[in-house]
């Protein structure tokens, strides 16, 4: 009847109000679940390191383990270099974060787009992987990561470096950031020294005035031709770190007495079953150990010099350039 199909009318229309309803209810939960998505990390449970020390594949295959023990033992591993006994053990209590990122180097860090940028921010076609996460905010049974990905290590978005994205207020405020880098790029580096005064120049302008720097050299390699490209590269670095002030400091760790010790000494590279060479790039975990043990005055007292000294007021913000 005509009053029959009134009733299923009105019905409809309450039933569709209903679902409007509904779907009005839902809303704010889908906008909240938006807006957390795209919150703060430091809004979903994360804390800054107080160090980052920040790498290429070095510190993937071979010192990540090395590396991290010397700043976790800090207090006693340097005591024969650094008097101050608070100061080392306020140190060693720091949050130390290590980030051991493939081929990429400091153009990869300071740099919008090209091969170095990808280098960091595209997934490798091989491994899908392509960092390793040491220490402070590592997860317990996975080592590697992708950069570029997911809130956590959201590095690469549009319009700004990787270390801009990275060192922001409701982000990573370390106190000092800890770079160990040199073989990749280092023959752009070695032949170019303006390309290293470029690289310095953008770190700089681009860290936060709140943050300090170390740059030092990674490890030599079994190969002596690539590491004389290197300790060249190691040159043109160090000349462009002299202009930067006390905030940024360069260690030249590829020094000779380093070379001499672990160039060329298969025993301390990876090898295939029947003993030849496999990878001359990536020093073992016993090179580290040696190499660590010759440059470590020189890291103990340059750590210890720049953490005292007394942390800049301004933004945490990365700058612009």
């Amino acid at each position: 009847t005509m009053c029959g199909r009134g009733v299923a009318h009105v019905q409809r229309r309450l039933a569709g109000a209903k679902s409007c309803l509904t779907r009005l209810a839902i809303l704010p939960l889908a906008i909240s679940a938006m807006v957390t998505a795209n919150a703060p990390a430091s809004a979903q449970g994360f804390v800054s390191p107080d160090i980052l020390v920040i790498g290429d594949s070095q510190l993937s295959f071979g010192s990540g383990k090395q590396m991290l023990a010397f700043f976790e033992r800090f207090a006693t591993g340097c005591a024969a270099h650094v008097e101050d006994k608070k100061l080392r053990q306020r140190i060693e209590r720091m949050k130390t974060q290590m980030l051991g990122v493939r081929s990429s180097s400091l153009q990869s860090w300071t740099s919008r787009k090209g091969a170095a940028w990808r280098a960091l921010c595209r997934k490798d076609k091989t491994w899908g992987v392509n960092t390793s996460v040491w220490g402070h905010n590592a997860t317990p049974g996975v080592l590697y990561h992708q950069i570029g990905e997911g809130r956590r290590f959201n590095f690469c978005r549009a319009g700004r470096t990787p270390l801009q994205n990275m060192l922001r207020e409701d982000y990573y405020t370390p106190e000092l950031v800890f770079f160990y880098l040199l073989g990749n790029g280092a023959g752009r580096v070695a032949r170019n020294p303006k390309a290293a005064g470029e690289d310095v120049s953008r770190l700089v302008a681009q860290l936060p005035p709140t943050t300090k720097c170390i740059f030092m050299s990674t490890a030599p390699i079994h190969t002596p031709r690539r590491n004389r490209t290197r300790a060249a590269a190691q040159r043109n670095l160090a000349a462009a770190f002299e202009g930067t002030g006390q905030r940024c400091r360069f260690l030249p760790a590829l020094t000779p007495e380093a070379i001499a010790a672990i160039q060329g000494k298969t025993k301390y590279f990876p090898r295939r079953k029947d003993g030849r060479l496999k990878d001359p790039f990536h020093p073992d975990k016993r090179a580290t150990k040696k190499f660590l043990s010759i440059v470590k005055p020189k890291m103990c007292r340059m750590l210890a010099d720049t953490l005292a000294m007394p942390r800049m007021a301004g933004s945490a913000d990365a700058g612009s350039p």
